[in-house]
């Protein structure tokens, strides 16, 4: 929404460039805190200053930031999950689910959070893993008592969500809404078509106000499989604050470690 994104190949080593496209610098403390982390999860991003020059219509221009850090290889979740939609394959969308819960559960137990996780911020690598990236949102312990500088996704977002709830749990919500929504789905791929709007299966908004066919059809699914995990985080995207207790109980059910 508000930068382009370009694969750099220097050789056999591909590189991505994010410039923005509005009046916008990345956060040198962010950035700062990426390049450290040795988080799976983080790809080592880093700025560079006054890197390239944008012209103006009026034939001036200025220097802008930008961001540069080492390819991602894999697709975005969003893709893999239109495919085995229109395939109807559930068994693909069990796999991305499964995938997901990974990610979510490790991610949980960082000390960092994304803070716009959705489809499109997450890429699925060739041996089947999940990382997220685009890190603009990121909430890092530094930033604690700050405002948010970005609020993620509406559509994968508590409706209570604001610049001022910015904390570990920002992802919380998020990680519920799209785990029952793969799971959902890789039990019943026609629900897309059948609840989708503006290109996500659920509305939070509808969920917290408990007015949401999409989420009881979820849980009649979970409910007659037996599924109790993903119950719970059904009951859990009711709740009326964006901070959901109990979530990594629910992930480490999920997930249990070998």
């Amino acid at each position: 929404n508000n930068s382009v994104v370009f694969r750099l190949d220097f050789g056999s080593r591909p590189f991505m460039l994010k410039c923005y496209t509005r009046h916008k610098r990345p956060s040198p403390a962010l950035y700062d805190y990426v390049a450290r982390s040795r988080s799976p999860l983080l790809t080592a991003a880093r700025i560079l200053p006054q890197e390239i020059w944008v012209f103006d219509y009026n034939g001036g221009g200025s220097w802008h930031d930008v961001v540069f850090a080492p390819w991602v290889e894999g697709r975005h979740l969003s893709t893999h999950l239109h495919e085995a939609l229109r395939r109807n394959d559930r068994e693909a969308l069990a796999r991305l689910a499964r995938s997901f819960d990974r990610m979510a559960r490790h991610l949980l137990g960082e000390e960092f959070a994304h803070g716009d996780l959705k489809p499109d911020n997450l890429i699925v690598t060739p041996s089947g893993e999940m990382k997220p990236v685009d890190y603009d949102a990121l909430f890092i312990p530094s930033l604690a008592g700050t405002h948010a500088a970005e609020t993620g996704t509406p559509g994968y977002n508590h409706p209570a969500r604001d610049a001022r709830f910015f904390d570990k749990h920002i992802d919380d919500y998020a990680v519920a809404l799209l785990s029952v929504t793969l799971h959902a789905l890789s039990l019943d791929p026609g629900m897309y078509d059948r609840y989708s709007t503006g290109g996500t299966l659920f509305s939070p908004p509808q969920i917290v106000a408990g007015d949401s066919p999409a989420l009881e059809h979820a849980r009649s699914l979970f409910a007659g499989r037996g599924m109790h995990a993903q119950l719970r985080l059904c009951r859990l995207l009711e709740s009326q604050s964006p901070t959901l207790p109990g979530l990594g109980a629910v992930l480490e059910q999920l997930v249990p470690e070998r």
